[in-house]
């Protein structure tokens, strides 16, 4: 099999376009396939209805994509795709172009961080959930059952995705993506710096744009708790301004969003994954996390809740500690203690963590992976038309 279609909603040569998941995916494809052809949709134009819908919901509950108007758009566009290129597979990214495709007489595979209403539900508390989303959640179940197969990055994703769609075990796969940006020094490197670290004081490190989903309070409280029992601690934020009580600002240094384009912000970035001890991101929900592979390619220890697919990218007491949603902050200080005090085990698990992303999170793994997913298909019959 050597020439594969990649299909997406987004722009997969665009570094800045889903935080680099499509630009990074492309290159591993075209690392291990002979050709790789793009097909990259934007939102087609609305139609007279779908424009007044849109202005008497809002744009959030009435997004344009997920209209029909937009859905056979995007079908007709990857039929015609694969007509003219006539490659030996289909990996769509997400499923907007399969919803009405039906037959495409090639494999296809659609691949995502979760099945669609798995992630809106899981984002509940933080998004709006569109109107039309029941109807998209039948309609990508139903596609899912036509499919060669669909990939997910997390065994809850992959769970999920079982109990949603209904479809046979043996066609849903398990695939990490890599991190999109990551410490580029050898093993060796990041192993003596490890065995440097002092751990006094406690240096952490949180990233996100959205404070409260990413769990921000919750990291100020576990460094609060840490002084406040005699430990110094002191926590980086990257990503965001939140706005901090004064009793807060001795121990938190918020460095705000710093931008990749920029060399003096790549450097900063890079010197706070340096100069940390822990990266603790305690987000209430999250379908990967990209970011916590890009901590433990700098051996990082993750400090983060058992949110849904988090634990396929932390290893629980391996290479980072996870914990129940309603775990307090003095639990999760009395957890990192123990931790530091223990003999090497801080040790074990900083390396452990850069071994993850090492033989896992990275690109060039998941390259290779998915070649071999891809090359070995069935060769059944996949009619994605829905009922």
């Amino acid at each position: 099999m050597r020439h594969l279609l990649l299909a997406t909603v987004e722009d997969p040569h665009n570094p800045k376009s889903w935080s680099g998941t499509p630009f990074n995916m492309r290159k591993a494809l075209e690392r291990n396939f002979e050709r790789v052809s793009v097909l990259s949709s934007g939102t087609p134009q609305k139609g007279l209805l779908d424009g007044a819908l849109r202005m008497a919901w809002g744009r959030q509950k009435y997004p344009l994509w997920m209209t029909r108007t937009a859905l056979k758009t995007y079908a007709k566009r990857l039929i015609k795709e694969v007509q003219e290129q006539r490659p030996d597979a289909v990996l769509c990214i997400s499923s907007q172009h399969l919803i009405y495709a039906g037959a495409l007489d090639v494999p296809v595979y659609m691949i995502s961080d979760a099945p669609w209403m798995a992630y809106k539900q899981a984002y509940q508390a933080y998004e709006t959930i569109p109107l039309l989303a029941p109807t998209y959640a039948r309609l990508e179940a139903d596609m899912a059952k036509g499919i060669a197969g669909v990939i997910y990055p997390t065994p809850w994703a992959c769970n999920e995705a079982i109990r949603r769609f209904g479809v046979d075990t043996h066609k849903v796969h398990l695939l990490p993506f890599g991190a999109n940006s990551h410490c580029v020094d050898s093993d060796e490197r990041v192993s003596a710096r490890v065995r440097q670290r002092k751990l006094n004081p406690l240096r952490f490190l949180f990233i996100g744009k959205d404070w409260e989903r990413k769990g921000g309070p919750l990291a100020v409280d576990v460094v609060n708790t840490l002084n406040a029992q005699g430990v110094q601690a002191s926590l980086d934020v990257i990503g965001c301004q939140p706005a901090l009580e004064t009793r807060d600002q001795s121990h938190v240094r918020v460095l705000g969003y710093l931008s990749p384009d920029k060399p003096e912000d790549r450097a900063t970035m890079a010197a706070a994954f340096a100069e940390a001890d822990f990266f603790l991101v305690p987000s209430h929900a999250e379908c990967f996390g990209l970011v916590f592979a890009e901590a433990q390619s700098y051996g990082l220890p993750c400090i983060a809740l058992n949110s849904q697919g988090i634990p396929g990218v932390v290893d629980d007491q391996t290479t980072g500690l996870l914990f129940d949603a309603s775990t307090s902050a003095m639990h999760i200080a009395q957890r990192i203690l123990a931790l530091i005090q223990a003999p090497g085990a801080y040790q074990r698990m900083a390396l452990a963590a850069r071994m993850k992303f090492t033989r896992e999170l990275n690109w060039a793994t998941f390259g290779s992976r998915i070649r071999s997913l891809i090359t070995s298909s069935s060769g059944q019959s996949h009619d994605n038309t829905p009922p």
